[in-house]
């Protein structure tokens, strides 16, 4: 400021605690990312890169806009107090975006602070079970066609269109049990509560799931709200921050938090946006089984997955998924899940569910059960349930 000549007045002191604050919140931003990734690989150099690559873009993307957006009042000719702001706005988005881009990253891995790097996967798995709830609750199923560009053989695509509808009843209610177990064997076990209901088409769903235990993530809460044609909206609260936020799943291949599963499969995959084949029919557990086989229909599928195969086998009396297997992109296997006790839920409507899901990341060893102790549907649930104010109670 002494530089420039701009005066120390109240205008520009609220000036500069706003963009102090904005800064801040790119570090933030980048700590949490980089957190995330380094609790999904364990390997600090290219946890950083990712996060360079993701939050860091957004970061630059992000500062850029705001210092040019405010740079208009640059054209305040005689206005003093409009481009003195022009400046201090502009020159500190330019030093926080540089300072998040290069030292934050750089002392992180010199002092390796505790928050970061040693619990991260602890921390992130207790973050993000709330939304691993919302793939179990689809049940595994693809989403339902809303391109043509492909155009699969008939009868697999049949198959996978009364796949996707199997579990998808009028509404819901739902408690249910979680159980994360590591390569060693250690277990950590949270209980939830959801909610559903099928949007007015028919076709897209909205799910609400909270946390009744452990006391330390209790009132967790999270909502998804399905969109065939368009992004998923993705809502987060957080007791403890007593804030809603909007989660953006735009990497779909990336590790949903640390978990096993990613940003893709709690999202869904569109189902045109896959070649199905279905293979020599196979049992599983006794039941005569479809054997699908689904590959990306272009390579930017296959980039935006992080998948280069899908396998599902789907039981011929009900539609059921009851085994799938995924292989990442080198062509290598990458999980595995099953889908137990299945049970009708809506005989009216022949819908089914299963009670028992376990899902195994092949390559790290780690292991999530969900069991549901109760799945009640046509209960009635309200719309009301399905908004972000409604996560705040």
């Amino acid at each position: 400021m002494g530089f420039t000549g701009i005066p120390l007045n109240i205008a520009n002191s609220l000036t500069s605690a706003m963009v102090i604050g904005i800064g801040a919140d790119y570090a933030i931003y980048l700590i949490f990312r980089l957190r995330e990734e380094f609790a999904r690989t364990k390997d600090e150099t290219e946890a950083v890169r990712t996060a360079l690559r993701t939050a860091g873009k957004a970061t630059l993307f992000v500062a850029s806009a705001v210092a040019g957006g405010y740079g208009v009042l640059l054209f305040s000719f005689g206005f003093y107090q409009h481009v003195w702001m022009a400046i201090l706005i502009g020159a500190a988005m330019f030093v926080s975006c540089f300072a998040t881009l290069t030292v934050v990253p750089a002392v992180l891995l010199m002092t390796r602070p505790a928050f970061v790097f040693r619990p991260a996967q602890l921390m992130m798995a207790q973050a993000s079970l709330p939304l691993v709830v919302l793939l179990v609750l689809g049940a595994a199923g693809l989403r339902p066609p809303t391109l043509s560009a492909q155009t699969p053989a008939p009868d697999a695509v049949e198959i996978m269109r009364r796949n996707f509808m199997v579990n998808r009843v009028s509404d819901s209610e739902q408690q249910l049990t979680i159980t994360l177990i590591n390569r060693g064997g250690q277990q950590r076990v949270r209980r939830l509560v959801g909610w559903s209901r099928l949007q007015a088409n028919g076709i897209d769903n909205r799910r609400l799931v909270r946390y009744e235990s452990p006391a330390d993530v209790a009132g967790t809460a999270t909502l998804l709200v399905e969109h065939g044609t368009g992004e998923d909206d993705i809502w987060l609260y957080l007791p403890a921050l007593r804030r809603v936020r909007r989660l953006v799943a735009a990497n779909k291949k990336e590790s949903f938090l640390g978990t096993d599963f990613s940003y893709g499969d709690v999202i869904g995959q569109r189902v045109d946006d896959w070649r199905h084949s279905q293979r020599a029919d196979e049992p599983v557990e006794g039941q005569p089984c479809y054997v699908i086989e689904s590959v990306p229909a272009s390579p930017q599928v296959s980039d935006d997955s992080g998948y280069s195969r899908q396998k599902q086998w789907i039981r011929k009396d009900n539609d059921v998924t009851v085994r799938a297997e995924f292989w990442d992109r080198a062509g290598q296997p990458l999980k595995r899940a099953t889908y137990a006790d299945v049970r009708q839920v809506d005989p009216g409507r022949s819908r089914w569910q299963a009670m028992r899901l376990e899902a195994e990341n092949l390559q790290t060893g780690h292991r999530t059960v969900i069991e549901f102790g109760r799945f009640t549907a046509n209960v009635g649930v309200s719309d009301e349930y399905f908004t972000a104010r409604y996560l705040e109670r």
